[in-house]
């Protein structure tokens, strides 16, 4: 099923620097609604049209983090 906005989604994610060193890791899903303002703009357009099971490599600039 495609990701489109009002669909739930469970996420679990690896933070990294620029360095390639971890952050922070989240290895037990976490439901979302997409659309429903509890995820950043820029992972809410990069979900848009993937399916479940799906893997992400997404950058994120400063600005688009913390505005």
């Amino acid at each position: 099923m495609e990701i489109t906005p009002q669909c739930v989604v469970a996420l679990t994610w690896t933070l990294k620097d620029t360095l390639g060193e971890t952050l922070d890791e989240l290895t037990d899903p976490v439901e979302f609604l997409v659309g429903g303002g509890d995820l950043l703009a820029r992972i809410e357009e990069a979900l848009q049209g993937h399916e479940a099971g799906d893997k992400l490599d997404l950058h994120l600039e400063p600005e688009e983090a913390f505005g």
